[in-house]
């Protein structure tokens, strides 16, 4: 059944038609296929069984290429054991030495010890169930077949003394072979059931460890828009803290300024700490995020992104030298591309303002600037000169995106700000706004 169903295999793939085989699997390029397969036998031409199978063998020896498939049932069947087994091997080595694919059976056990010791062949044996003395249709590689003569012949009534007798001559000739292909085929029952246990107990670690992971994942997650939320609240609670200090100091005299000045220097060094504290968690936050993205994010024009580390999120307009223009309701964006990932929320649109001649005016003047990843040197004569720009322009306020970071660039923004006479105020953004990443900045229009 097993010869058949190869040879029936190629000839379906021949036709187009699908093998029952698994996902895959391929037949190969095989030019002919060539079966010496039942009983052959003919009292008109005067041929034996044996003579059948002769004849057959020697055309297809004739005729088998490199790529053919040659079936051959029952080798060395049909004569005297020893020397059909070795006439059978030696047609095997000559199948061999042609290249030639070849799928044979047989009974011999000369033969099924030569394909356990020769390179380049392969045994294999259908399993058979000893105790129902039934086949279990599954195929064994590397193991040889047992015949189970006796064993068939006790279920069909052979009398016991006759059985007696066989398994007397069998201890006497070739009981050890017999032995080590039924230890063999044990061997091989065993290890198949453990595989099939190990692949259950892969697919089940694998899974528990995707669960894992993507609890971990989800954890991580509401950890940090936890901490995130706490950061932005506490930097508010400062940035609020100083304004009301700034604030008071300029109120008071000149004598209690002096005092309030001292106190104020002397706090804010444990303040600039608490604020470095903040920004590098944040830091750690964005590149958390950044780096257990799902997936690669390509950015397109009309894509809706999230700026990580950050509540804004926006519409691509354009990408053009590894940074993209962004639309974040009224704001417009220079982004680097590394610092967008992808986001399922929705981007908010600003309206168009009816005053067509404010929007002419504005079109040429972005109403934020990206400076993150720049050095000092780099970002403010950028921020200064866009500033100047962005005031002339008619805005009323603009966004300084500087990141996180050490703080060291935010600081030199707000210094440049304060000495700007057309600056009324500024501060760090709010919820939406980038958090202390970002800088508002609002012009004096008086």
């Amino acid at each position: 059944m097993a010869l058949k169903t190869a040879a029936l295999c190629v000839v379906m793939a021949w036709f187009g038609l699908p093998i029952p085989a698994r996902d895959g699997s391929s037949v190969g390029n095989i030019d002919a296929v060539y079966a010496d397969i039942g009983d052959e036998q003919s009292i008109e031409q005067n041929l034996s069984t044996f003579s059948a199978h002769l004849r057959n063998i020697i055309e297809i020896l004739g005729s088998a290429t490199q790529r053919s498939l040659v079936i051959l049932d029952e080798l060395g069947a049909g004569t005297d054991p020893h020397e059909g087994a070795a006439l059978g091997i030696a047609i095997l080595e000559a199948l061999r030495d042609n290249r030639t694919l070849t799928v044979a059976s047989t009974h011999h056990n000369p033969i099924k010890q030569y394909a356990l010791t020769t390179t380049g062949v392969e045994a294999a044996s259908m399993e058979f169930d000893s105790d129902t003395l039934a086949p279990t249709f599954r195929l064994l590689m590397g193991v040889p077949g047992k015949s189970n003569a006796l064993l068939i012949a006790r279920r069909w009534g052979m009398p016991e003394q006759i059985l007696a007798r066989a398994y007397s001559f069998l201890k006497e000739r070739e009981i050890s072979a017999e032995e080590l292909m039924d230890r063999l085929n044990e061997r091989a029952s065993l290890l198949d059931g453990m595989e099939r246990r190990i692949e259950t107990d892969r697919a089940e670690l694998a899974r528990l460890k995707k669960d894992y992971e993507g609890r971990v994942t989800e954890i991580e997650y509401q950890k940090d828009r936890i901490l995130e939320a706490a950061d932005r609240r506490a930097s508010n609670l400062i940035s609020e803290a100083e304004a009301t200090s700034r604030d008071l100091i300029r109120r008071l005299d000149e004598a209690a300024k002096s005092a309030a000045h001292r106190e104020l220097g002397a706090k804010r060094a444990d303040i600039q700490k608490i604020r470095k504290g903040l920004e590098a968690r944040g830091a750690k936050r964005v590149a958390r995020e950044l780096e257990n993205a799902q997936e690669k994010f390509v950015p397109k024009e009309g894509a809706t992104v999230q700026v990580a580390g950050s509540d804004i999120v926006g519409v691509i307009e354009y990408v053009k030298n590894g940074r993209a223009k962004l639309i974040a309701g009224p704001m417009h964006m220079d982004v680097p591309i590394a610092q967008l990932v992808a986001t399922q929320k929705a981007a908010k649109i600003a309206v168009p303002p009816t005053d067509t001649s404010s929007l002419k005016k504005r079109e040429s003047v972005p109403s934020s600037l990206m400076v993150r990843g720049m050095n000092v040197d780099e970002a403010l004569p950028l921020t200064e000169s866009y500033l100047d720009r962005a005031y002339r322009g008619g805005h009323s306020s603009v966004m300084i995106i500087h990141g996180r970071g050490e703080g060291i660039l935010r600081r030199e923004v707000h210094a440049l700000c304060s000495r700007l006479r057309y600056v009324s105020d500024y501060r760090l953004g709010g919820a939406g706004e980038g958090g202390y990443g970002a800088t508002i900045v609002e012009f004096d229009r008086r």
